[in-house]
């Protein structure tokens, strides 16, 4: 539900046969495992499935003109004008409660940068939030490089360039989406 490593980088185990071990740092995302079980069972992949398949990065690598930034995004019940706080009736005496959730938010992810842009739903473009992370620099995302004035402007460039690629991953469609960044 989160655009942040802890919640992003989810370890995934494959085993069985005809898998051979090893590890990979290929990105993966869970677009990912339905092109890899058709690929385990001998069936051809759609043209519609946005995904690929794992298979060519069992035993460790990345194949040859693997991803190296993914989209992803979380649409919250935040829609409703409470800014990340959805409401939820209890049953049977019609009284309100509001409970915390995420606020809606989209991101490019690169094998660097994550740039995150939070109240996607919720805001007007104008009133949105943004983060940006240098991954190499701040593994543990604790220095937003859009914080203050200073750092926006350093980094409008990067900023720029990362919210056009989301723009792009966003749209694409099918084999399009199997292809590098």
């Amino acid at each position: 539900m989160a655009p942040y490593e802890e919640s992003t980088r989810v370890p995934l185990v494959i085993s069985g046969p005809g898998v051979a071990r090893g590890r990979t740092s290929a990105m993966a995302t869970s677009i990912d495992y339905g092109p890899t079980i058709l690929d385990l069972a001998g069936v051809p992949i759609p043209a519609d499935v946005d995904g690929a398949s794992l298979v060519p990065t069992f035993g460790g690598g990345v194949p040859s003109g693997w991803r190296k930034d993914f989209f992803g995004q979380y649409a919250s019940d935040g829609v409703t004008d409470r800014d990340g706080i959805f409401q939820e009736y209890t049953e049977g005496d019609n009284k309100e409660i509001y409970l915390i959730d995420v606020p809606s938010w989209s991101s490019p992810r690169t094998e660097r940068y994550v740039y995150i842009r939070w109240y996607d739903l919720e805001r007007s473009m104008t009133k949105r939030e943004y983060e940006l992370y240098d991954l190499v620099k701040d593994p543990y995302q604790l220095h937003n490089l859009l914080a203050t004035p200073t750092g926006r402007r350093q980094h409008a460039d990067l900023a720029a360039q990362l919210g056009k690629r989301m723009a792009e991953l966003s749209s694409c469609q099918g084999a399009t989406c199997r292809t590098t960044g």
